[in-house]
């Protein structure tokens, strides 16, 4: 007879619980007795919690012993191909970490945890493990809102948000990303910190010049975390504010925060607006048919500043798709003098006709030899409409199901440099004749 028991184990670190939790399952091939499952915790961070649940068992367990480091449980006996799950947590013990040394993530040396099981039968101890390297009980995050100006941001860093470990003696170093320093800068008072731990939170400013900051041209600050510190979580709150006068549109602007001890590199960003109005494309179905699709491109060109280019394109609806080999193209082309540019009475506009393409470039003379257009006391709302004709081919294709119905049609503004962009689409039906016989009686 084959007398036999075999273990394996399983488990999951839950950091928001501060705690392992493990499965354990034994099966028994043949009777054994006196089965002996002894669980040890050595690693350096795991404190057992005395919570051990038996499933499966026929007969009762034994507490043989029980600490902070583990466990012995003995099963009287156990049937041939019985199985027992014991399910149990171990506290991760912050106190026990040493983050200088493992950068915020867990070591096999800090959860190392083995279970062996033996029996009167089988007395050769059998051994499995469950570990967790690799597992990042330190976090940082970063985070931004804008406020209603749309050039004021207030940036809140978090370090240590489940205060497993310490991250004392540890710096913080934030940064304005070089893309947006020519617009961005700090400001306010300086940094404000908030502590929280077991006890509740206190909070204090600390000013530009106590971080590291010194003049209006630095782009970065530091804060090195007090060594006597415990678990804490630290909550910092500070602002950065952009110079959009001279832009036509929203901007990204980039922020980064590091803590180098912990291997920590968090980006953030948010969206600064421009001072007045924004360049803008709104684009509209004026009306569709099987036949032919008016489309109306709206856009907005803010007052005060001399540009040096001014370009409006239109794509108009186009597909392909490939059958037995060949590519079929299809295409709404633009129906001859139906173009009509409205709203600009201080430029001219150049209107040229590509391969699928409209393209409107602005000159200030009439001869068209300047490009752009001058300075004005009012924003520019200039209205173009077109109409395409549908594409026949496109329109039988699509009933068929052999290509999509949507044609899309796709326009930009683009002024010195800066684009913007906006679609939409029209979904031709072609007509369907049903016939219906009644009889006559």
């Amino acid at each position: 007879d084959t007398h036999d028991v075999k273990v394996s184990k399983d488990g999951y670190m839950d950091m928001n619980n501060k705690k392992a939790v493990f499965t354990i399952t034994v099966t028994s091939t043949g009777m054994n007795n006196n089965v002996v499952i002894s669980d040890s915790m050595a690693g350096s961070a795991l404190k057992y919690m005395g919570d051990a649940a038996f499933q499966g068992n026929s007969s009762t367990p034994v507490e043989v012993s029980s600490g902070d480091d583990g466990f012995v449980f003995t099963l009287p006996s156990m049937n041939h191909n019985e199985t027992v799950r014991i399910t149990y947590s171990a506290e991760l013990d912050g106190s026990r970490l040493n983050a200088a040394e493992d950068h915020g993530v867990l070591t096999e040396a800090e959860t190392n945890n083995t279970v062996t099981v033996k029996s009167d039968e089988d007395p050769t101890e059998e051994p499995a493990s469950k570990n967790f390297p690799g597992s990042r009980y330190m976090n940082m995050t970063k985070g931004s809102a804008v406020d209603e100006n749309g050039s004021t941001v207030t940036w809140t860093i978090t370090l240590n948000k489940d205060r497993i470990g310490s991250a004392a003696g540890t710096t913080i170093t934030d940064s304005i990303n070089e893309d947006s320093r020519d617009i961005t800068s700090y400001s306010g008072d300086g940094i404000t910190i908030t502590r929280i731990d077991d006890s509740g939170e206190t909070s204090e400013t600390v000013g530009w010049g106590n971080v590291g900051m010194t003049g209006s041209g630095d782009y970065d600050w530091s804060y090195t975390i007090p060594e006597s510190d415990g678990n804490v979580t630290y909550v910092i709150t500070y602002t950065t504010e952009s110079d959009t006068s001279g832009e036509l549109k929203a901007r990204n602007i980039g922020n980064t925060v590091k803590n180098d001890a912990f291997d920590l590199t968090i980006p953030g960003g948010a969206s600064v607006k421009p001072t007045g109005t924004e360049l803008s494309i709104d684009k509209s179905v004026v009306t569709s048919n099987t036949q032919e699709t008016t489309w109306k491109l709206s856009v907005t060109i803010p007052k005060g500043r001399d540009y040096d280019s001014v370009e409006i394109t239109d794509d108009y609806p186009k597909n392909s798709r490939w059958d037995n080999g060949a590519e079929l193209k299809y295409l709404d082309e633009l129906v001859e003098g139906s173009v009509s540019v409205e709203g600009i009475t201080d430029g001219y506009p150049s209107i040229e006709y590509e391969d699928g393409r409209l393209v409107i470039t602005f000159y200030k003379d009439q001869e068209c030899t300047i490009p752009g257009l001058a300075a004005s006391d009012e924003d520019r709302n200039i209205t173009v409409t077109l109409t395409t004709a549908i594409d026949q081919n496109w329109l039988n294709d699509a009933t068929d199901g052999k290509i999509d119905k949507e044609h899309w049609n796709n326009a930009a503004v683009k002024v010195d440099g800066v684009e913007n962009k906006d679609s939409e689409k029209v979904m031709p039906v072609k007509a369907t004749v049903t016939k219906k016989c009644t009889a006559q009686s």
